[in-house]
């Protein structure tokens, strides 16, 4: 009896403390492994005392949950080659605001097509390679390259701004997004159509190229009905700061921000500061970015129109 007793009390231990370093979570293969049997594990759950994630993958119950362990038991549900991918490794790297209700999770291989497992989204990868793979907070994700083009595959509509993100917080360059469009632009991959549309659109500097960004914002003055705005204008001390577009004679200045205009707290500091000097001089400044012009035409016409006719 006491032989029992000491082992059911080392096994306690030994499942503790590997919950303590891994999370709060552990796998039932995991848990067999340190001496607990089936029983013994229903009988944790069934106390409160371990909650069932995904199935065959348990949280300690004391254990505050958070995303990041939803995501990370959803890989462990899988297999031990699961990775986050697509909108949960987008949401991991910052590259979307919010996480999506149900994790997304790659496992490299074939054989895999029509698996499912409930709770989560499961995709097949057979071309995930190994300088594809890393860690982020603390979960086995795929890089920023490869997880912006899986974006693109379930959710084009977010790319845009992704790379935008991306590229501010220079976890993106278009150089890497191009180097892994051409290790994985087959014809007909899912995301790459969508990607390399975004990518046309950056300069090697990492901003919409002049000819776009113009021919974008050009098509909203046209559906305003205003006159053409003036390009390229000086304004300011000594004509010191040029200005996107601009109405000079109104005092109205449109400006259509790139990729990159976050790029650093000091470029950003320098932009407001030229602003609010324009403002302090009598200006009116519209700012747009590249997605507000690109997802949000009706509303920005409708700013542009109304800032017009109020500084007549």
């Amino acid at each position: 009896m006491e032989r029992g007793v000491n082992r059911t009390i080392a096994t306690d231990r030994a499942l503790r403390a590997w919950m303590r370093t891994h999370g709060g979570l552990i796998t039932r293969e995991r848990a067999i492994a340190l001496g607990a049997t089936t029983a013994s594990i229903t009988g944790r759950v069934r106390r409160g005392e371990w909650e069932r994630v995904f199935r065959g993958v348990y949280l300690d119950a004391a254990t505050a949950p958070s995303h990041e362990q939803v995501v990370a038991a959803a890989c462990l549900a899988i297999g031990p080659a699961g990775v986050a991918s697509h909108r949960s490794a987008a949401w991991l790297w910052g590259l979307i605001e919010r996480p999506p209700p149900q994790p997304d999770v790659s496992l490299p291989g074939r054989g895999q097509r029509g698996r499912r497992m409930r709770g989560l989204r499961l995709h097949q990868s057979t071309d995930l390679h190994r300088s594809e793979l890393t860690e982020r907070r603390g979960v086995a994700t795929t890089s920023p390259a490869r997880t912006l083009i899986d974006l693109a595959s379930v959710w084009p509509g977010e790319v845009p701004a992704a790379f935008e993100r991306g590229l501010a917080s220079r976890l993106l360059s278009p150089a890497d997004v191009a180097a892994e469009l051409g290790r994985l632009g087959r014809r007909g991959r899912p995301g790459v159509a969508v990607v390399r549309q975004v990518l046309a659109a950056v300069s090697v500097a990492g901003a919409p190229a002049p000819s776009a960004l113009e021919r974008r914002a050009m098509q909203l003055f046209v559906q305003a009905h205003l006159p053409v705005p003036r390009g390229e204008v000086s304004a300011g001390p000594d004509g010191a700061y040029r200005l996107d577009f601009a109405y000079p004679e109104r005092r109205l200045a449109i400006e259509v921000d790139g990729y990159l205009w976050h790029a650093s707290p000091a470029q950003m500091g320098r932009d407001l500061a030229r602003r609010n000097r324009l403002l302090a001089a009598g200006w009116r400044v519209l700012v747009y970015t590249w997605r507000d012009i690109v997802d949000h035409p009706a509303r920005v016409t409708a700013e542009i129109t109304e800032a017009y006719r109020s500084v007549a």
